[in-house]
């Protein structure tokens, strides 16, 4: 297995900035160009994010016994200190709720498990469970039962983004199972299709159906897509997380670009570090500008102001803490020579 994919290193840096527009609120006045900024590209960051993170474990599960252990070790010890950063804003988001003190130990429960202690954190809860349950389930059943079963479970959440085109009994149902799950963006109804891609992709990377034609495929699926995106705009649902297309494009796009040798002398490692931090920084820094911003100037900043903030302010901090130990050098050199 190769180490660098230079290609997809960027992709997840434009796919960490993408979340990023996701969180800003209303962007423009516009109604397409709001949607189409919200809602089109930015929505394959999360896809795209998943089938990588489970590419790239099963890959080194099937090498290395010992490498699911290590990898949930090291990713539930992540989860737990950034949730404890986070608690505050969960405290914060909670009381806001006016629930009864007494509900307070289930909410924090269903924050850390599900939710998240703030809004970007459900990525972890849902990924992790999912790993688990996906490697499970591949031990007894074949990939075709797993590609129906998450499909199945794919459409029940896709209720929701097409939740204004349901009527009668069905929206009803749909009512009642919303107000259980809270989000159907969650391990089981959104994840878990993108995790079995990812397996899939792991495993049969070789065959002929993964190595021929891929930019054709991914432009039909694109084409797809676009039709989707315009008939989820004129009539627009609850949330709009699931996207049928965005299976097939999520999964050719993901193959191209590993698979590609493009840039392939090219080291683009730092990207990947950008990404994370721009993921599990953003929400502080956007909250921040939006607080200080209604209380400094009367007025909340919010849509392409706030994501343009919100993005420079983090990639500086970023950049900051990637390059803290030569900072912090060179200000000792510029201290000890001025002494």
């Amino acid at each position: 297995m190769r180490e660098n994919y230079p290609l997809l290193d960027i992709a997840r840096f434009l796919a960490a900035i993408s979340i990023i527009l996701i969180h800003c609120g209303r962007l423009v006045e516009n109604d397409f160009l709001h949607f189409f900024l919200k809602n089109t590209f930015a929505r394959l960051a999360v896809p795209l994010f998943i089938i990588s993170s489970s590419y790239f474990y099963r890959k080194k599960a099937m090498v290395d016994t010992m490498y699911p252990k290590k990898y949930f070790s090291r990713q539930w010890k992540r989860y737990v200190i950034w949730s404890i950063f986070y608690l505050p804003y969960g405290w914060y988001y909670i009381t806001s709720l006016d629930l009864s003190i007494v509900l307070y130990p289930i909410a924090f429960v269903i924050g850390l498990c599900y939710l998240g202690t703030c809004y970007h954190l459900w990525y972890f809860p849902a990924l992790l469970f999912t790993l688990s349950v996906v490697s499970f389930l591949k031990k007894h059943i074949c990939y075709c039962l797993l590609v129906i079963m998450s499909f199945l479970l794919f459409f029940i959440g896709a209720s929701e983004t097409y939740s204004a085109y349901l009527h009668g009994k069905i929206s009803e149902f749909y009512t009642l199972f919303h107000s259980i799950t809270l989000t159907n963006r969650n391990g089981l109804l959104y994840v878990l299709i993108f995790v079995v891609l990812g397996f899939i992709i792991a495993d049969f990377e070789k065959t002929l159906f993964l190595e021929r034609y891929l930019l054709t495929k991914l432009a039909s699926a694109f084409i797809l897509l676009i039709i989707e995106w315009y008939l989820v705009f004129q009539n627009q649902g609850d949330d709009k997380n699931f996207y049928f297309g965005l299976l097939a494009v999520a999964f050719f796009l993901f193959c191209i670009l590993i698979k590609s040798e493009k840039m392939i002398t090219k080291d683009y490692v730092i990207l990947r570090k950008y990404s994370q931090y721009l993921f599990f920084l953003h929400p502080l820094i956007l909250e921040s500008i939006k607080f200080f911003s209604y209380y400094g100037i009367n007025k909340e900043i919010d849509g392409l102001p706030l994501f343009f903030m919100t993005l420079f302010v983090t990639l500086s901090v970023s950049w900051i803490v990637l390059h803290k130990d030569k900072l912090l050098n060179t200000f000792t050199i510029i201290v000890l020579k001025n002494s």
